[in-house]
């Protein structure tokens, strides 16, 4: 008979290892989606940094793309939703080369972020640099002024 008290420790780890992870992944996903409707997605672990600042009447987002151009990425504006996707891809041929730890990724990816109302979409700017793309997004300006009443009418 198995006594019910006695737990495998590899298994257990792995487990909660995964269920961890599974959670951090989960949470970030759901803070990033809610702050500024961050998302991204990406294939074999490219996921580049990003940054967002806002100045005066444009928001600037700035993504890390070390080791690639502006020919392996392609930025585009849906509906209110800025899209931006690459791919890094790894030219060099590897034959038999044998790795104490390999830390540079290379694949697909593709990040999107939630705009506000008041952009304009034809002003929008992307800017490769050394290795960062910088996509300026301004913003028309609202009137910000006085609050307006919305009278209410009977039915």
């Amino acid at each position: 008979m198995v006594d019910p008290k006695v737990v495998k420790v590899e298994e257990t780890k792995e487990t909660f290892r995964q269920r961890i992870s599974d959670l951090l992944e989960d949470m970030w996903e759901r803070i990033g989606q809610h702050h500024h409707g961050v998302s991204g997605k990406s294939l074999h672990g490219v996921t580049p940094d990003t940054d967002l600042s806002e100045r005066g009447n444009a928001l600037t987002y700035s993504l890390e793309l070390a080791g690639m151009d502006e020919n392996d990425v392609e930025v585009t504006i849906d509906a209110d939703r800025l899209i931006i996707r690459g791919e890094k891809q790894d030219e060099r041929e590897e034959e038999n080369e044998d790795y104490v730890f390999k830390e540079r990724r290379f694949g697909r990816f593709e990040r999107s972020f939630t705009l506000p109302a008041n952009v304009d979409q034809e002003k929008v700017q992307a800017k490769f640099s050394k290795g960062v793309l910088t996509v300026t997004v301004p913003r028309t300006p609202s009137d910000k002024g006085e609050a307006k009443k919305i009278p209410i009418t009977s039915a």
